[in-house]
């Protein structure tokens, strides 16, 4: 039994702010056997968060089941040795050197430990991954939000500070794109410069500091702060360098200013009329991770090293005004076909139910917060904006939090847009005849990338004319659906797939039914069929000294058909499986991960070695 474990790992300062851990080595280990599991397995965060000591380090070592690193996005998978685990229920820590934080400093913190850190006890939830009958793999998910307390905690060990802020206009409270943010620390000789953040499309920056910004004086032996924080005040400038906000340097000396934690977090108010500053209160800027502005190449793959097209359900990723703002929206998405020439609105039947945010409300006597998922496309949902037949997504307006109606709160997710809507390639490989790996692909059920320009309108309620668009100029789409009948003479069966992946032996399955018995050499002859392959492999599976892999990485066509011959003849008398399996580039937006899907796909035969 395989077990594959994918995660995700997140520090927050504050509310929404939050960083993905970048290059923490998180580590696997079985769970202690005189545990309590089932007590520690519920346990709060505040009672199992906690850093290593040498001791526990020392006692961890040979529990140790696997370890693997986060990729920039906080992202991991890791494969459980079915040697080792059972399934049961596993303690999950990380490990750092350095600020587990992709960011630039110009004064860089030190290296320390490595330092490691407790996170939980967890008994995973396990599932079959789909396709993977032969291979009985098991998959679960698990994703976790370290709370400020703990993250900021860990920050401070290496001595990194962050300010995570936001600039709204004064008066309207509509936040300001654009902008730069400058902040300072109060000095006794001379103020501390500690850097600049600019605004995004939801009026929030952030700016990362070390210790050493603002520890240092003019006098070198002299260090009065230590081991206080900075006393801080800001000042902003517009895109053109216009100055429109400036703090005094007596601000930084007022009560919620001074000795200011590592994690500290505002909200600043400009004047805006007159001064420079874009408003952009219903922005489209990303599908899922990828920014349409820079992350796709002018084939409308990602321009990342995984190229990937998207497939299934994309969410279109941006900003919508909070409900203070004081004019009314509505947007809408319009879906070119760059191949055909053709467009469509994307309408409600091709929007998958999302929340445009959460509904929040304060009562007293007693006091209780309440908050709610608010709707896109959901009827069935107490808090539900419906798509009109023009496609137009009118944005929440309440604004009560202490009365009966709330207030909304604004999320980041725009709309849930169904690509199968636009496109479902269906191919039957088995009727009229049953197509065999190795044979020549029939031309007519080659599947293909489509191409499709995706346009935000955006314009006031009530108004006829759009106000302003932005677009995403190309993106690449594949849905495609294969109906074919594996190795049909032995052991075979029908299988609906969004990829061909076959195999066969020459020397079992296409003679002798399948129970020839091998004794030099076997011919795999294999497959693999589709618009986005990224590489594949043909590998044995058995004891001994078993044959080099053949691989093809990467596959630069649609298709790789063909067969390699493995001398067996060193092999022991003994049951062997050979595999074919590929991954595909494919993406619903977060990286190559296309769950339920999955990206992995592959077919086994196995045979006997005289």
């Amino acid at each position: 039994m395989n077990y594959i474990l994918k995660g995700n790992l997140r520090g927050f300062y504050c509310g929404e702010c939050f960083d993905f851990l970048y290059k923490a080595n998180v580590k696997i280990y079985a769970v202690e056997k005189t545990a309590e599991i089932t007590t520690v397995a519920v346990a709060r965060e505040k009672e199992t968060f906690h850093q290593r000591t040498d001791e526990e380090l020392k006692s961890l070592s040979n529990r140790l089941l696997a370890e693997t690193e986060t990729d920039e996005m906080g992202n991991f998978t890791v494969e459980l040795p079915d040697k080792k685990y059972n399934g049961s229920a596993i303690e999950i820590d990380f490990s750092c050197s350095s600020v587990p934080v992709q960011v630039v400093l110009k004064n860089p913190t030190k290296e320390k430990g490595p330092l490691q850190f407790h996170v939980t006890t967890l008994q995973p939830l396990w599932r079959e991954m789909p396709n993977s009958d032969n291979r009985q793999t098991l998959i679960a998910y698990w994703e976790y939000g370290i709370t400020y307390k703990f993250w900021c905690m860990i920050l401070k060990l290496f001595g990194l500070y962050v300010i995570c802020g936001r600039v709204v206009d004064c008066s309207k409270k509509i936040p300001i794109q654009g902008l730069r943010v400058k902040a300072y620390d109060v000095d006794i000789i001379q103020d501390d410069y500690l850097g600049m953040g600019i605004t995004g499309v939801d009026g929030k920056f952030k700016i990362y500091y070390t210790q050493a910004d603002f520890s240092k004086t003019l006098i070198s032996w002299l260090n009065i702060e230590w081991p206080a924080g900075p006393d801080l005040y800001f000042s902003i400038e517009s895109g053109a360098g216009t100055v429109i906000l400036k703090e005094p340097r007596s601000r930084g000396h007022q009560k919620d200013r001074e000795n200011a934690p590592n994690c500290f977090c505002i909200e600043l108010c400009v004047k805006t009329e007159g001064e420079q500053g874009t408003y952009a209160p219903v922005l489209f800027q990303k599908v899922g991770q990828y920014w349409i502005t820079t992350d796709f190449d002018a084939n409308g793959f990602t321009n990342d090293a995984e190229r990937n097209a998207f497939t299934e359900t994309i969410p279109l990723i941006g900003a919508v005004p909070a409900p203070f703002s004081s004019t009314a929206l509505e947007y809408r998405f319009l879906v070119k076909n760059l191949d055909l020439g053709t467009s469509v609105i994307a309408d409600a039947n091709y929007m998958d139910p999302f929340e445009i945010g959460t509904l929040n409300r304060i009562s007293f006597s007693p006091f209780k917060w309440e908050s709610y998922s608010y709707w896109v496309n959901n009827p069935a949902a107490p808090y539900n904006v419906t798509i009109d037949p023009q496609g137009w997504i009118r944005v929440p307006r309440e604004n009560d939090l202490f009365g009966t109606a709330g207030q909304f709160s604004p999320g980041t997710l725009l709309g849930e847009l169904m690509t199968t809507k636009l496109v479902k390639e269906y191919f039957d490989l088995i009727s009229p005849t049953v197509y065999i790996a190795g044979n020549a692909f029939p031309v007519a059920s080659k599947a293909s990338i489509h191409h499709y320009e995706i346009t935000c309108e955006v314009r006031e309620v009530g108004s006829t004319s759009v106000a302003y668009s932005n677009v995403l100029a190309k993106i690449a789409v594949c849905n495609t659906d294969y109906l074919y009948r594996r190795h049909p003479a032995w052991a075979g069966g029908d299988l609906h797939c969004y990829s061909v992946v076959m195999l066969e032996l020459k020397e079992t399955t296409l003679s002798g039914g399948g129970c020839n018995k091998v004794t030099n050499k076997v011919t795999a002859i294999y497959s693999v069929v589709h618009p986005a392959i990224d590489n594949m492999r043909v590998y044995f599976e058995g004891s001994g000294a078993l044959p080099a892999p053949f691989v093809i990485n990467p596959v630069v066509a649609d298709e790789a058909i063909g067969s390699v011959v493995f001398d067996v003849t060193a092999l022991p008398s003994c049951a062997y499986i050979v595999w074919v399996e590929a991954t595909f580039r494919l993406t619903r937006g977060w990286g190559r991960d296309i769950t339920p899907l999955y990206p992995v796909i592959w077919d086994h035969i196995a045979f006997c070695k005289a």
